[in-house]
């Protein structure tokens, strides 16, 4: 077992290299598969691979290294994370919003940066499922949860979105055209 596991985290480490430093995603590709039939459980390779699928559009093969990321840990915060930001891809926005909660809930670390960037992320599902209400009373209940830095740009971007979003349905009024979904 600890030989797979040293197998497993050089050909890791060597993934990293050719992936980061050699922009070589290829190469990168097989070494993560390799390492990944000597430890299958490796998480850090399996997300990479997820990331890796996902930076090439290929959001099928990534949704499945994340949901079997999350068979091995539920609770993983940058795992739910990236499960909200493929199926925020995929508009599926209801398992969206479901996993910036989950997401969210799983932060330990008050100063996590990434708790902005998930309210961020439910935010904009919630404007495009047009829960422009909801949307607003998420901003606005983490203000405990942000600094107000942080709150003031999130509240600028939806300001933002929610203007341009008006100015397009008056276009589209003023023009005559209807969304057909």
């Amino acid at each position: 077992m600890f030989v797979a596991d040293v197998r497993s985290e050089r050909l890791f480490r060597e993934a990293e290299d050719d992936f980061f430093y050699f922009k070589n995603t290829e190469s990168a590709v097989n070494k993560i598969k390799q390492a990944l039939t000597y430890a299958p459980c490796m998480l850090k390779a399996i997300l990479m691979l997820a990331n890796i699928f996902v930076l090439e559009g290929n959001l099928t093969q990534a949704l499945e290294l994340y949901k079997k990321a999350e068979t091995l840990s539920m609770d993983n915060t940058k795992v739910l994370a990236g499960l909200a930001n493929i199926y925020e891809m995929l508009n599926e926005n209801d398992k969206a919003c479901e996993y910036c909660v989950r997401a969210l809930n799983s932060i330990k670390d008050i100063s996590s940066p990434l708790k902005m960037a998930l309210i961020e992320l439910e935010s904009i599902v919630l404007m495009k499922m047009n829960k422009y209400d909801d949307a607003k009373r998420l901003i606005d209940d983490s203000g405990y949860l942000l600094s107000s830095n942080e709150l003031v740009r999130l509240q600028a971007g939806t300001v933002q979105f929610m203007k341009y979003k008006q100015e397009l349905d008056e276009r589209m009024k003023k023009h005559n055209i209807k969304v057909v979904k």
